[in-house]
């Protein structure tokens, strides 16, 4: 009942305001209860009281005001800041134009404050916005000239944010603890004035060049020192106000100048000082006189010059020179001086003490007899290792070299061992013979080895080993143990003959061999006892097919061959676990491996390896029958992407376009043929080792007027053999309705709708798949629209797409398919625009079946798609 009388009254009011079209303008005036003084930033909303509707404020005149159907029930809402909102209803029939309406709004309990912003150094007040924040809450308000300080309600003890801003002032937050009922407090804000930076440019007073960055002082009218920034080159200032400056550098006269900060870069130029000359002199330290020569000069920065010593040489630049001296007889000589200036040095002496080559003469006597070693060999070379040419006699040779210089000689003579030595460095020119006496060769029949036993697989030392040397008359040869070396030494070894060596270690395969060798240090490799048979397979990681080596080696750290053996398409070795070792092959179009493994990472003594091509074939065939012209006029534009465009060509035997191209790029595909719609498509190959694709072409349906008439005019003929059109047409009509109403009977809801939540797994009921193929089966894409709109409404979820097989089959065969039939799933929900990264994909073979696998039904359960939410 009341319902009733309620739409009847609305009813009445409605039919009232469409025949009563009078209006009437009303002002509202909010203030407060308390002083009955008006509330300026008061808000106001106006509102019939039965439909709801608000009533907009006017302005005509620059005078505001509602216009509202006079009869008609008001109500009107006022909100201010620190005060209680209040609504009231008005009736306006008694009213009339320009009335003002009342609304009394009673204040909240609070406290208050002063807020004074003033300029921190001249103390002054300043215009200034202030923002008020507390508990999520904002308020601003703002001094003048003629409201220099602030008072300001709150109605809750806290901390509270105030912040100041105003133009040419550095803007500044303090946070005030405000009570309320407490005393009334002050809060003054001092601002300064926000500084600009002021760029002095210092420049070469003569060539105007820029120079380097001297050492600034900045001074302030009032005496004040100012941080200079050298980096930039500048200093904080306001504008307009006058600055001392100070600057030093090295080469320069010290610069004092005023300036006077605008903001534009100022130019200060320094004038440079002058360099003394370098006096160049040459002095031969054997004849005491001296050379008049030219000399190469190497400035600071890079530059060559010549100067002569008959004349000084002025430099230009400030730095360290470099001066060569370079003389057949008396050899190079360099000398490096730095630039001073006048002021400090009048000249800078550049002196060169060289000598005159005298001969060197080696010669070469028997250590005993002291008579001269014919035949000898004699060479020389100096200190870079350059073999110095000299004149050979029958025991001696002579060589032109400097008195200072060092010479290295190699002495040899058939029956005497080689000797080596230096003939020293000298000024004294008397030293000219170096006598080399060499002593005969002693005929030795025994040598001392030493015998270091190592992994012969790692290189490792095996310092724990027991061994036995046996001559030829079986007898043993004595034997020392180095403890620092962890090696073993023998004495009077006739490098001539064959000992027999015997060696036993904890871990290691004894050993039993014989040893013949000149060599006085012989490592010997044992093969440890413990080795252990791995197997090795190489997989295409696209298609995870084992792949067939030819030229796999298997080598270990310490270069050592290790033997295997193939056994259906996998290589086994023995090897040792802790060693590492490197696997190298290259096969077909893969790439080549050269890598080291160690057993140690690898679980159950098998090494999975697997490689990838960069191109992968793949072929899109046209279901549709063609003719030989449509043949010869199909197209197509295939390309990733990126925009690339790739290679295709067209068997018209398969009518198909064969193309390689690499699965990790998303394949645009465009194919054209005449009488059919242009085909697009895009395919993604990552998740599924895809080699071919089906294409459906549409057909361009004919205009049916016309067929129908050509069908009535040829009916009656008897030999026509084309109502072509009919006949394909109508069939296609009728599939294309089956199929639609097939597809509305089959279910696709499931009992459980999928959430966005971690850890959450659901089954894809009604996804199939071909018998052992990756291929779905009709119906399945219906099922999986359900979760595609699933990823679609919660983009952030991530999934994993889990394949499962029965039991029947081979357990490595059934992982691979349930794994390709994962990837299938994903790469259709790629087709339909989900990021890749959203997905990843497993194959668990029939290693998590549900049911028994002892009838078709059970098997069927077993094969099954899961989806499992990891990341929401």
């Amino acid at each position: 009942m009341k319902i009733k009388v309620f739409l009847g009254l609305l009813l009445i009011q409605s039919v009232s305001f469409s025949q009563d079209t009078e209006k009437i303008r009303l002002n509202v005036r909010v203030i407060n209860s308390v002083d009955g003084a008006e509330i300026k930033n008061a808000t106001v909303k106006m509102s019939y009281s039965l439909s709801e509707n608000v009533i907009s404020p006017k302005t005509e005149k620059k005078v505001s005001f509602y216009e509202v159907v006079k009869g008609a029930d008001i109500k009107v809402l006022a909100e201010a800041f620190q005060f209680y909102p209040e609504e009231k209803r008005f009736e306006t029939d008694r009213l009339f134009d320009d009335d003002v309406l009342e609304v009394r709004l009673n204040p909240r309990p609070a406290g208050s404050a002063i807020i004074a912003v003033i300029d921190a150094k001249s103390k002054q007040p300043v215009p200034a916005s202030v923002e008020i924040s507390f508990g999520g809450s904002k308020n601003s308000q703002s001094t003048s000239q003629n409201k220099q300080e602030l008072e300001i309600y709150y109605e809750r003890n806290g901390l509270y944010t105030l912040t100041a801003s105003a133009p040419g002032y550095d803007t500044k937050e303090l946070k005030e603890d405000l009570k309320i009922n407490g005393a009334l407090k002050k809060v003054t804000i001092e601002l300064n004035k926000t500084l600009s930076a002021q760029q002095l440019v210092f420049k070469d007073k003569t060539n105007k060049d820029l120079v380097l960055k001297p050492t600034v002082e900045i001074t302030s009218a009032t005496g004040q020192n100012v941080a200079w920034n050298s980096a930039k080159g500048e200093f904080a200032t306001l504008p307009g106000e006058n600055y001392a400056v100070k600057a030093i550098l090295e080469g320069y006269n010290n610069f004092q100048a005023q300036v006077k900060a605008d903001n534009r870069p100022i130019e200060l130029f320094l004038e440079a000082k002058s360099l003394a000359p370098f006096v160049m002199k040459i002095q031969d330290m054997i004849t005491l006189s001296n050379v008049l020569s030219e000399i190469d000069i190497t400035t600071p920065s890079g530059l060559k010059e010549k100067a002569s010593t008959r004349s000084p040489y002025t430099p230009k630049e400030k730095g360290e020179y470099t001066f060569e001296f370079n003389s057949p007889e008396m050899g190079s000589h360099t000398v490096k001086a730095v630039t001073a200036f006048i002021q400090d040095k009048k000249e800078i002496p550049v002196n060169f003490e060289v000598r005159s080559k005298i001969t060197l003469k080696i010669v070469v006597l028997d250590s005993i007899s002291k008579q001269p070693i014919p035949d000898v060999t004699i060479r020389a070379f100096n200190e870079k290792s350059n073999e110095i040419q000299g004149n050979q006699e029958r025991n001696s040779k002579s060589f032109k070299i400097s008195s200072l210089e060092r010479i290295f000689y190699e002495v040899s003579a058939p029956g005497y061992p080689e000797r080596t030595g230096n003939t020293g460095a000298t000024g004294d020119v008397s030293f000219k013979t170096t006598t080399v006496y060499l002593n005969k060769k002693v005929i030795e029949n025994f040598q001392e080895h030493e015998y270091t036993f190592v992994d012969a697989h790692t290189k490792e030392p095996i310092l724990r080993t027991q061994i036995i040397i046996l001559d030829h008359n079986k007898k043993a040869v004595e034997t020392l143990f180095n403890a620092a070396k962890g090696t073993y030494l023998t004495y009077k070894i006739d490098p001539s003959k064959t000992y027999t060596l015997q060696a036993k270690s904890l871990g290691y395969k004894d050993l039993n061999e014989s040893l013949k060798s000149g060599s006085r240090n012989i490592t010997i490799e044992m093969e440890p006892s413990d080795l252990e048979e791995v197997v090795i397979s190489v997989y295409d990681e696209y298609t995870r097919e084992m792949l067939i080596l030819n030229n796999l080696s298997i080598t270990s750290s310490s270069g050592k061959n290790v033997d295997f053996t193939e056994r259906n398409r996998e290589y086994v070795a023995t090897l040792n676990r802790k060693a590492a070792y490197k696997l190298k092959f290259k096969t077909g179009e893969y790439p080549a491996v050269d890598k080291e493994y160690k057993l140690e990472d690898y679980q159950n003594n098998k090494i999975d390896i697997f490689v990838r091509k960069t191109l992968y074939p793949l072929s899109l065939n046209i279901q549709n029958d063609l003719t030989q012209e449509q043949k010869n006029q199909a197209t197509s534009v295939i390309s990733y992407l990126s925009g690339s465009q790739i290679n295709s060509r067209f068997d018209k035997d398969k009518k198909a376009f064969l193309v390689d191209s690499d699965p990790n790029e998303t394949l645009q595909v465009e194919i054209n043929v005449p009488g059919f719609r242009l085909y697009k498509a895009s395919n993604n190959r990552k998740q599924l080792a895809q080699y071919e694709i089906k294409v459906m072409l549409e057909p361009i349906p004919e205009a049916a007027p016309e067929i129908v008439k050509e069908e009535v005019a040829k009916v009656e003929e008897p030999k026509v053999e084309e109502p072509k059109v009919v006949k394909v047409e109508a069939p296609k009509e009728v599939a294309k309705v089956e199929e639609s109403e097939v597809k509305k009977e089959v279910p696709v809801k499931t009992d459980e709708p999928m959430v966005a939540a971690k850890g959450k797994r659901y089954p894809l009921t009604g996804v199939n798949f071909e018998q052992s193929k990756t291929t779905m089966l009709y119906g399945s894409e219906l099922k999986l629209k359900e979760l595609l709109d699933f990823m679609n409404n919660n983009p952030k979820v991530k999934i994993e797409v889990i394949g499962h097989t029965d039991k029947v089959g081979d357990e490595r065969q059934n992982k691979r398919l349930s794994e390709f039939r994962a990837r299938t799933v994903a790469n259709w929900l790629f087709n339909k625009g989900i990021n890749p990264e959203r997905i990843i994909t497993t194959g668990k073979g029939s290693a998590e079946n549900i049911a028994a696998n002892d009838s078709e039904e059970t098997k069927a359960q077993n094969r099954r798609i899961e989806v499992l939410v990891i990341d929401d």
